[in-house]
């Protein structure tokens, strides 16, 4: 690993700018790979051809298809932050006009990234088993 990148749970940040496109294409690609496949049939070599990088890229930028996997994780939740902050800073709003913006980011990025075979593989994954067992709507019904 070059010195100069930082590693966050196996995943190496790029330094430049075609870096950041590549890592981009990554993710992109194992987004759609994980929705087809599902997690544990989903390929790192399948991955690589959906972004049409090398192997040795994969790697530049992760160390395996767990980091990869948790990376997509947390780029799918910065953009549920990035979409649902700049909604609710300085606003003053009633509980329910917030609860309504959440669950509409919610389904924004549902309907984009968490496609049925998406929510499969998040279950398939370690961490995703216990997250995924818990309803929404129990907390969706609960009184303010």
């Amino acid at each position: 690993m070059n010195p100069k990148e930082v590693a966050i749970d196996g995943e190496k940040q790029p330094r430049t700018a075609r870096g950041v496109r590549t890592r981009r294409a990554i993710l992109d690609a194992a987004a759609a790979e994980f929705s087809e496949h599902g997690y544990h049939d989903g390929s790192i070599s399948g991955i690589t051809r959906r972004a049409g990088v090398a192997l040795g890229s994969f790697y530049t930028y992760f160390d395996s298809k767990d980091a990869v996997f948790r990376a997509l994780v947390r780029d799918m939740s910065g953009q549920v932050r990035d979409y649902v902050t700049p909604r609710i800073a300085g606003a003053k709003v009633w509980m329910s006009e917030l609860i309504g913006m959440v669950l509409s980011a919610v389904n924004v990025i549902t309907a984009k990234l968490l496609r049925l075979p998406f929510r499969k593989a998040l279950a398939e994954h370690p961490f995703g088993e216990q997250r995924t067992q818990v309803p929404a709507a129990r907390f969706l019904h609960r009184p303010l």
